[in-house]
């Protein structure tokens, strides 16, 4: 693919999960392969540019003491295929790597300077001007730090290599680096731009590095970038190159704020048009809300992050009654109560609240009685796919914990807090953690609804979460005993929560779809990538 396909391309490309990340990608891809920009005569050959960069070595190597150096710096196994006035070289072969150093700590004045200390956590932009430390020119002296001139391209060899958006930086001043670092102070510096963009495109290759000679923390053996194969072009081409990089990065970085913000808005429009919705007092704004999401319901659903506000939408509906008949009815204030409903909290239609005990660890076992535990709720529903076991003693204290059909369960602890389930089915024996509510109902039928509510953001969960406290998120029993529950005649009850049991299934097969074409628009921006890379 040359630049002209890329181009015509961005749309899609953009629009594919994570796009904005690979059209950086297939730009330094492109560039480094000499599809970027067009081969001019007139900027003659790299081979002027090895030949300055060999004498260069050889100078240093004189300098060292050293007699002779091999003349074939190529490769043995280039990449790909180069441009013919390109050639390949090894970052070893274009420049002199240096070393680190940290000076002694126990010295304050040495850290009183105002020569930049680098160090992995500076490493978190491509440029590098300066660094949270600071170090004086008497510890320069002192220590194995050296200072780096500008234009030194500066790697993470030992630590935070993972984290960094870069497998390298350039300097824009002196600065000196950490031990944990390796600078490459060019023998040209003019070709500086132009290689911090040759190893941003090689990034993969590198951390692939990284990952086969981990141990521990991570490590990067300098052999290893030294021995990075490097596309070099002309030095005239070098900077047009750079120059083209930087124009498209500056579109891909406008693509992306366009689409954050017209993501941000369409998340805003939605929550907003089914809020409405769902707070509808009357029969007359329930009407008029759903006239608004009716005409804008392509817009509305464009994303599968958009359908958990219809599934909000459709709970909040379902439990506020207008999903039934309400030709007849209305409410002027939203704190009346439909005909025949009940109003309560949790606890008085509950027999009893209890939690896990927190002694379990005493008797887990290989097998026995199922242990439930925050993990096996987090989806909103019993999830008994990777259970744990307990061996009970049947005197033990934990029995009043053993679970029944219909009884309610409530995350109480922990980041799954606040999520809820209820026992569809007979799970054999199985008792509750510490980190579980149990809500044994007065009338086990209410069970379904119960657990609707406390999954709705403007019902139950809004409540629990509100009542979540302490530096790690938790509730106590009475603040699961004290939600605000409403509760409709039995039939009333059934025939709504067949509606809304309609209302999530169409949710979920339009997520489906959604995440469907999601993937299309992945596998095409994939089929483009590879067809950059051939």
């Amino acid at each position: 693919m040359k630049s002209e396909e890329f181009l015509d391309n961005l749309g899609t490309l953009a629009a594919a999960a994570g796009g904005t990340k690979r059209l950086r990608e297939m730009v330094l891809d492109l560039a480094v392969r000499g599809d970027l920009v067009g081969q001019m005569t007139t900027d003659g050959s790299a081979e002027e540019l090895l030949t300055i960069l060999a004498k260069a070595k050889r100078a240093i190597a004189t300098g060292r003491g050293v007699e002779s150096l091999p003349d074939d710096v190529e490769p043995v196994d280039p990449p790909f295929p180069l441009p013919p006035a390109w050639r390949w070289a090894r970052l070893a072969d274009l420049g002199m790597f240096v070393g680190g150093g940290t000076p002694s700590k126990s010295n304050s004045a040495y850290w009183t300077g105002k020569i930049p200390w680098v160090s992995p956590k500076d490493m978190k932009r491509p440029y590098i001007g300066d660094a949270e430390d600071h170090i004086s020119d008497a510890a320069l002296e002192d220590s194995a730090a050296k200072l780096i001139p500008s234009g030194a391209l500066l790697f993470v060899t030992r630590g935070m290599i993972l984290a960094h958006s870069f497998p390298t930086a350039l300097t824009t001043r002196e600065v000196t680096i950490n031990q944990d670092m390796k600078a490459l102070v060019l023998f040209v510096p003019a070709m500086g731009e132009y290689l911090l963009r040759a190893c941003q495109a090689a990034r993969r290759r590198m951390l692939q590095q990284v990952e086969r000679s981990s141990h521990g923390t991570c490590r990067l053996d300098t052999t290893d970038v030294a021995n990075l194969p490097i596309p070099l072009p002309p030095l005239k081409e070098q900077k047009r190159i750079v120059a083209k990089v930087d124009q498209l990065m500056a579109l891909c970085d406008d693509l992306e704020a366009k689409q954050t913000k017209k993501r941000a808005l369409a998340t805003q429009s939605t929550r907003s048009a089914l809020t409405a919705l769902a707070m509808a007092d009357t029969v007359t704004d329930l009407k008029e809300t759903w006239a608004r999401v009716a005409s804008n319901f392509n817009g509305l659903a464009a994303a599968p992050d958009a359908v958990n506000a219809f599934r909000e939408a459709a709970l909040s509906l379902g439990l506020g009654g207008w999903l039934g008949d309400i030709a007849s009815r209305s409410r002027t204030n939203g704190e009346e109560l439909r005909a025949g409903w009940w109003r309560g909290d949790l606890g008085d239609a509950a027999e009893f609240v209890t939690s896990g005990s927190r002694n379990w660890k005493n008797f887990h076992s290989e097998s026995g009685s199922i242990f439930i535990r925050s993990q096996d709720i987090r989806s909103d529903a019993l999830d008994l796919t990777s259970p744990a076991f307990v061996s009970l003693p049947g005197k033990a204290e934990g029995t009043r914990t053993r679970v029944k059909l219909n009884d309610v369960l409530v995350t109480i602890t922990g980041a799954n807090v606040g999520k809820a389930a209820y026992v569809t089915h007979d799970v054999g024996e199985a008792y509750v953690s510490q980190h579980v509510a149990l809500i044994r109902l007065r009338d086990p039928s209410l069970a379904p609804w119960v657990h609707r509510w406390l999954v709705c953001q403007s019902k139950g969960r809004g409540q629990l979460l509100g009542a979540s406290y302490g530096d790690k998120p938790g509730l106590n029993l009475e603040n699961i005993r004290s939600v605000p529950l409403e509760v409709p005649p039995t039939g009333e009850r059934e025939m709504l929560l067949a509606r809304m049991g309609v209302l999530l299934a169409v949710c979920d097969d339009l997520e489906a779809k959604l995440r469907k074409q999601e993937q299309t628009a992945t596998r095409l921006a994939e089929s483009l990538a590879a067809a950059v890379a051939a």
